[in-house]
């Protein structure tokens, strides 16, 4: 029997942190060694902002952390003698998680992409000028530069409601009886969000099943009820890859349409996509087909 990829995972993380501690020339500005260096007060935690341990996009982290200034939450407590430091296992578990939650989901959005961009040529063209202009002015496309894209961010928000990666992700424990109506949820039930029928509810979004960006734009978005879109879940507990998968899925689709139409082929399906649920993703039951013409 081989060994299965978590499993490879874990061990390379086991070996990276052992070689961190051991040697610290070989620190490095990143994620892993963010929760090696992490003491946090107990103190400190209770204190910090619902905002503050909520992971955004980095326009919402900014200003996030500008209000938590404001607002004194960001500071150091001290003479806090209980502390809560990551463990090992812990560290290892989220470098792993961070991968997976980065990575399958993002290719996934990727093709229900695609399929949205084949099935909306005007809207796969406005996308393209933002790119072209973005990439003129800059010269480049990378972190910095994408993150001004505001349109493909608009199109990609738009296409995770419409199909979002994940449907049963967004889950909660109930910390105390909770009656809602006519019925109480106990004390430590588990409570699950129906992401995508959230996503597709008229309550929440006015003629759910038509594509429409324009839903997150600056003009529009203060619309949207706060907790009615939710492919990465929401509040202090939402997806750990938030961000680096929204960073890969702009940088890959802005330099794939900045030299490539996607335009449809013999297998491509037109109108709704087909889609299957494998655990706890929806995905394209029968793939995503496009082909990509060189420009």
């Amino acid at each position: 029997m081989g060994r299965s990829p978590n499993g490879i995972l874990f061990d390379m993380a086991r070996d990276i942190i052992q070689l961190r501690k051991e040697n610290p020339s070989l620190r490095r500005k990143d994620l892993l060694q963010l929760m090696l260096d992490t003491k946090m007060s107990t103190e400190e935690m209770s204190s910090m902002s619902y905002e503050k341990m909520t992971a955004g996009n980095d326009k919402e982290s900014q200003a996030n952390g500008q209000n938590g200034a404001k607002n004194g939450t960001n500071g150091v407590k001290h003479g806090v003698k209980s502390d809560i430091v990551l463990t090992e296992d812990e560290i290892k578990a989220n470098s792993v998680l961070f991968y997976e939650a980065g990575y399958e989901t993002t290719s996934t959005a990727l093709g229900f992409m695609a399929h949205i961009l084949v099935n909306y040529p005007d809207i796969q063209e406005r996308v393209r000028e933002e790119v072209r202009q973005l990439h003129e002015n800059e010269g480049k496309l990378d972190f910095n530069c994408v993150n001004k894209l505001e349109y493909l961010e608009c199109v990609l928000n738009e296409t995770m409601r419409i199909y979002p990666p994940v449907i049963t992700f967004v889950s909660r424990e109930c910390l105390q009886d909770y009656k809602y109506k006519d019925i109480t949820i106990p004390k430590g039930a588990g409570v699950q969000i129906a992401t995508h029928y959230l996503h597709h509810d008229p309550d929440y979004w006015p003629e759910p099943e038509v594509f429409d960006p324009e839903r997150f734009s600056a003009d529009r978005k203060h619309e949207i009820h706060p907790n009615s879109w939710q492919p990465f879940g929401s509040g202090p507990r939402n997806c750990i890859g938030l961000r680096f998968a929204l960073f890969e899925a702009k940088l890959a689709l802005a330099k794939l349409l900045l030299n490539y139409r996607l335009i449809p082929g013999p297998k491509t399906e037109m109108g709704a996509l087909t889609t299957d649920i494998k655990i706890i993703t929806l995905t394209p039951k029968n793939g995503v087909y496009v082909k990509a013409v060189k420009l």
